[in-house]
């Protein structure tokens, strides 16, 4: 065989070798992708619940200490203003896909020189050795910390211990605020695209205008103790369940750009494949006809060209 057959023939070989392996990635990535929406709609549906009960105890509580609850709150973070703010960048896990954390790292220095004021000190804690190798590019300083993602879905434990601890220094007032930049989804599309959420200070539970609008729960909280005390131990889980749902978006983001990218490497390596055998089957057809001219020429049927 001539050195362009041998070279083509190898390329083949290796193309249909690699075939089977990306069609296997793929499959995986739309599976991960699925479970994590699957898991993502159980949550929405538990934190749901915790809000419903949470309006319950809302509309229990009086008008008067309620309001006066938050006056001091509010008085008490005023007081102390705090001058230290986290920004926590949530990067892929593994690799294959595209520019999802080129993406993260461009759009955090977007977020940093639009969100924070300049007496404001930021620490920016990035999860992910493939986001911090992006953000070194962009140059943004971090603090590295190993990704919150075990397997296909997030370490619940991990998630919760950080979220505790995040919690009690805002409370202590050594906190601003806690803001999290990652992919969140396009209302209606199965597209994602980088945004910042803000997870502390967290939104306060509003009491509804028309409490019997509200929906009905079986079976009915039996509520024992103070409403208040009860409510903020829930609006408590709702940060915590609202940091999970962020890392529960974060993979099936990563799982989407992971998918999408193995589709249009797999679209790439069928079409080398169709080229390669049309390539190869034509540098049969010419080492063929060579052989047959040179046999007609041996025989001495026809004169050397």
């Amino acid at each position: 065989m001539s050195e362009t057959l041998d070279r083509a023939t190898a390329r083949l070989a290796n193309l249909e070798a690699m075939e089977p392996l990306l069609n296997a990635l793929r499959v995986l990535s739309l599976s991960s992708m699925h479970m994590t929406l699957n898991r993502m709609r159980s949550v929405e549906n538990y934190a749901a619940r915790f809000t419903s009960i949470a309006q319950q105890l809302v509309n229990l509580s009086t008008t008067a200490k309620t309001t006066s609850s938050k006056e001091e709150t509010a008085v008490d973070i005023e007081n102390s203003k705090p001058k230290k703010a986290l920004l926590v960048i949530l990067g892929s896990v593994r690799g294959i896909c595209g520019a999802f954390n080129r993406n993260l790292a461009s759009k955090s220095k977007e977020v940093i020189r639009e969100i924070y004021a300049p007496d404001v000190t930021l620490e920016v804690w990035a999860f992910g050795a493939r986001l911090q190798t992006k953000l070194q590019v962009e140059q943004v300083a971090y603090t590295a910390f190993e990704p919150l993602i075990s397997g296909s879905l997030p370490d619940e434990a991990k998630a919760n211990q950080m979220m505790r601890t995040w919690l009690a220094e805002f409370e202590s007032g050594e906190l601003a605020s806690v803001d999290v930049l990652s992919y969140r989804s396009l209302k209606g599309t199965s597209s994602y695209q980088p945004e910042v959420t803000r997870l502390l200070p967290s939104e306060k539970i509003q009491v509804e205008e028309s409490p019997e609008a509200l929906p009905t729960l079986w079976p009915y909280p039996i509520i024992e103790g103070d409403p208040e005390s009860i409510l903020e131990k829930i609006e408590r889980h709702l940060i915590a369940i609202k940091f999970y749902e962020l890392l529960l978006e974060t993979v099936a983001a990563e799982n989407t750009y992971r998918f999408q990218t193995l589709e249009q490497a797999k679209d790439t390596t069928a079409d080398l494949i169709e080229e390669l055998t049309l390539e190869i089957m034509t540098e049969k057809r010419h080492a063929t006809t060579k052989q047959i001219h040179e046999l007609v020429v041996g025989a001495g049927l026809i004169g050397p060209r």
